[in-house]
């Protein structure tokens, strides 16, 4: 694939965070891809209004036809037309976006004259693209009339506004753009950057700067351009509340220079070094104690990963935007309110301690070896490397090869995407991960009424999602009303001949497969049915006959279905060359039970802990205290609530069963408000609830953010079921301090009280007290749990096991025709049993 990297050339050239994301992603592409990518760049004049709009018209007449993708980043390069377009967003004309309301200038000017007046009128017909020829002949008109310099064309004004988001609209219109993607979550979330409707996925990228290491912690350091959003007048200011002896040494050129000098001028430990080399970068951040880095809402801050890369501890502010998506508070550096006093306090705490600063730079070194350029890559442009992480770069003489690739089939009774719940959380997650080895394709049930589809879900990921035939699904009701709860999980197991569609997509998706994945044992009969002789893997996201055994009735139905789970799961186990299990527990009771497998291998449940910030201490009971105050407003006569608890739960009996215990701690714990989220809240439709507990249901990833950053404690009050709860590992990562079940916390490598309370559900009121009442500890808590989940329970960590598990467990790739004869199915029928 040919790929063209398509961006804008600064008048006069500079060399910034932008111009290193080109530059990386270039070299990325071409020796980590068997793809070619070229750089291509137009100058770009933006410092008048009728210079930036020529560049966006050369971009817009811009020929890349000769390109199978092409990727953009900032404007006007979007301006681009080609099929094949993924947006990979830097940020937008910020001084005429989220900065715009700071010049006080009305953001619409409606005009008199006739020339302007036709001109508003063509950019707000909402024709598009089609326009574009009109639009720039009648502005070139426009200026010979007026004339640069007539005040209509300010730059920032009304006009230039309306004029680069008319523009904007039209370059980055979902008709326009294959893919949206963003560089941050703060990107990602900026009001008015992307079209309406459009969810940016975040990617963070690294910096192209190479060779970081860690060498002595002498002095503070940070590199910057000198310019007023960097706030460097703050970092000056902040350094009266540092202890003598401490040095600053900035780098960086700006306009602000000649200021930041002269306020600096009575302090001979503050050092401006000017323009430094990539070599004395390295130099300078390998010898520094620790780098504060506190920009105003900064898109990503590239610093803020070189210095993590080179084990130093990043201090920022909590309104600094891209670092807060990767500084923890007190795990890897801190985080403090953007003022003198709390900033130089953060900075002496770490000249004070010679332990906090290495013990803190270890942990960002970490968090920096997460963002990689393969990561970047596969994601931006749809490509996962074969190799493993481990092995070295690809070179060119080696792409022939990875063209061939092996194959995996994944079966699921329940679509997996989009990931919401545990179990479609863990799919998705964990079969990704398969990508850097295989093309893998989730082959998955889905309700009657759906459409049958199959899509792309990650790079070399995707899904086929069949629908059950109606005669399927009115079997699955009749039981399902007899037994008093769902089953369809079990009944695909003798009911999947009756939807022989999917049976078809499961037989053209298994041909020249390499092995299948089992998501849960159930349609392992219609594996065997098509592919006796194919390798297969069981994912035991449970023990399922022990899990079933609770919660089936105990009724002739009830035992029926509970004997065909124990028969399925048994083959599956038996037959697999691999069976993954949640938990060491859960792992003893399938070995002991049935005949052990070729192997097992425990795979925990984890969480994606760069997409989700860990907030503690002053923000989040800041953050507490507004949704409380948020909550109570629309209550007519509140009653005091000091403090805020979630559950969070899909419908599942032992949720369902868990959510009952937190409706009657409610009434024992009446200042606390409690905040349930997920499906289990349709369990509660029946039930009466305390006015203390509000169940949200199924909310959007979003607003699950939000309050996960937002509540004082998060609980888990299971009393059944069996895997290890993946909502745990999420509370961990959040930095919400947990109360858990001893069953709650199975499967999870956790010391209690160190990083959470453990306790029978008639301790929970007690628990919630004392961590309320001890917030220093809670942090302590909740830190210590976000440290274990980053090394412990990452995507990344579990799924490179999963994958060295399932290569070492798979045989060499084959092609014999025995794997691809079709049998008749012969599968267990639930009617016969009932």
């Amino acid at each position: 694939m040919k790929i063209g990297i398509v961006a804008p050339s600064s008048v006069p050239f500079t060399l910034g965070g932008a111009e290193r994301l080109w530059n990386g992603l270039t070299s990325a592409i071409n020796d980590l891809t068997p793809h070619d990518a070229e750089l291509i760049k137009l100058p770009s004049r933006e410092h008048n209004l009728p210079d930036l709009v020529e560049t966006y018209g050369a971009f817009s007449l811009l020929d890349l036809s000769h390109f199978d993708l092409v990727v953009s980043t900032k404007y006007p390069a979007w301006m681009v037309e080609h099929p094949n377009h993924v947006v990979y967003l830097q940020h937008t004309l910020r001084g005429l976006y989220d900065h715009y309301h700071l010049t006080g200038l009305p953001e619409l000017t409606t005009y008199r004259e006739p020339g302007l007046r036709e001109l508003q009128a063509l950019m707000r017909s909402g024709q598009g693209r089609a326009v574009l020829p009109e639009f720039f002949e009648r502005f070139r008109h426009l200026l010979s009339e007026h004339g640069r310099d007539d005040p209509v064309f300010a730059f920032p004004g009304p006009l230039a506004r309306e004029i680069v988001h008319f523009l904007d609209g039209i370059g980055l219109a979902p008709e326009s753009v294959r893919r949206y993607l963003a560089i941050s979550r703060t990107v990602a979330e900026r009001r008015g950057y992307f079209p309406p409707g459009v969810v940016a996925e975040a990617v963070h990228h690294p910096s192209d700067l190479t060779g970081h290491r860690c060498g002595r912690f002498e002095y503070l350091f940070t590199a910057s351009r000198l310019d007023g959003p960097k706030r460097l007048d703050l970092l000056v200011e902040a350094m009266r509340f540092v202890p003598p002896g401490v040095r600053l040494r900035i780098a960086g050129t700006g306009p602000d220079s000649d200021r930041l000098r002269a306020m600096a001028a009575d302090d001979a430990r503050i050092e401006f070094l000017g323009y430094v080399s990539s070599a004395q970068l390295i130099d300078l951040y390998a010898d520094a104690l620790a780098v504060p880095f506190i920009p105003l809402e900064e898109d990503l801050g590239l610093i803020t990963l070189e210095a993590m890369s080179s084990g130093k501890p990043v201090v920022t502010c909590h309104d600094s935007g891209g670092p807060t998506e990767l500084v923890i508070d007190g795990v890897n550096g801190f985080v403090t309110r953007p003022r003198a006093p709390e900033l130089g306090a953060a900075l002496a705490r770490l000249a004070a301690d010679p332990v906090t600063a290495p013990r803190l730079g270890e942990a960002a070194r970490r968090t920096a070896e997460k963002v990689t350029w393969r990561r970047t890559v596969s994601t931006i442009i749809g490509w996962s490397p074969f190799h493993r992480a481990a092995q070295p770069p690809v070179t060119r003489h080696d792409r022939a090869v990875r063209r061939s690739r092996s194959r995996l089939v994944v079966t699921s009774t329940f679509p997996i995407h989009p990931p919401t719940g545990g179990g479609q959380l863990r799919c998705f997650h964990l079969y990704r991960t398969l990508t850097a080895r295989y093309d893998v394709e989730v082959v998955s049930l889905a309700p009657h009424t759906s459409p049958t589809r199959s899509t792309p879900i990650a790079p070399g990921m995707t899904e086929t999602a069949i629908p059950k035939s109606a005669q399927h699904e009115a079997s699955e009701n009749r039981i399902t009303a007899i037994v008093g709860g769902s089953v369809t999980d079990i009944l695909a197991s003798g009911l999947i001949n009756q939807t022989p569609a999917y049976l078809e997509a499961l037989d053209r998706a298994l041909l020249g497969a390499d092995g299948v994945v089992l998501a849960h044992p159930f349609l392992y009969p219609a594996v065997r049915s098509l592919r006796p002789k194919l390798p297969v893997i069981y994912d035991a996201h449970n023990a399922e006959f022990l899990l079933k055994q609770t919660v089936l009735p105990q009724s002739k139905v009830g035992q029926a279905l509970l004997d065909l789970t124990r028969e399925v799961e048994a083959a599956a186990t038996r037959q697999a060359v691999l069976v993954s299990a949640c938990s060491t527990e859960d792992l003893n009771v399938l070995r002991s039970t049935f005949a052990p497998a070729n192997r097992f291998v425990v795979i925990p449940n984890g969480i994606d802990t760069a997409g989700l910030p860990f907030t503690s201490g002053d923000l989040r009971a800041d953050r507490s205290r507004r949704w409380r105050e948020q909550f109570l407003a629309g209550l007519p006569s509140p009653e005091p609530v000091n403090h805020t608890a979630v559950f969070v739960g899909s419908w599942h009996p032992p949720n369902n069963e868990a959510a009952g215990q937190i409706v009657e701690l409610a009434e024992q714990v009446d200042d606390v408000l409690f905040l349930l989220m997920g499906s289990h809240c349709d369990f509660l439709r029946t039930h009466a609830l305390p006015p203390n507990v509000v169940p949200l249901g199924v909310v959007s990833h979003a607003v699950k953010r939000q309050i996960l950053e937002s509540v004082d404690i998060a609980l888990n009050p299971m009393l059944s079921g069996s895997g290890t709860n993946l909502k745990i590992v999420e509370y961990f990562a959040a930095g919400v301090p947990v109360v858990s079940t001893p069953l709650g916390a199975r499967g999870l490598e956790v010391e209690p009280g160190r990083h959470l309370e453990v306790t029978p559900v008639d301790g929970f009121a007690a628990a919630i007290r004392a961590i309320v009442a001890e917030p220093g500890r809670a942090q302590s808590m909740a830190r210590a749990a976000r440290d274990l989940v980053e090394k412990r329970y990452d995507w990344d960590i579990l799924g490179q096991a999963f994958l060295d598990a399932v290569v070492d467990a798979l045989p060499p790739k084959t092609t014999t025709v025995a794997n691809g004869v079709k049998n008749d199915p012969v599968l267990p029928t639930v009617s016969r049993r009932m």
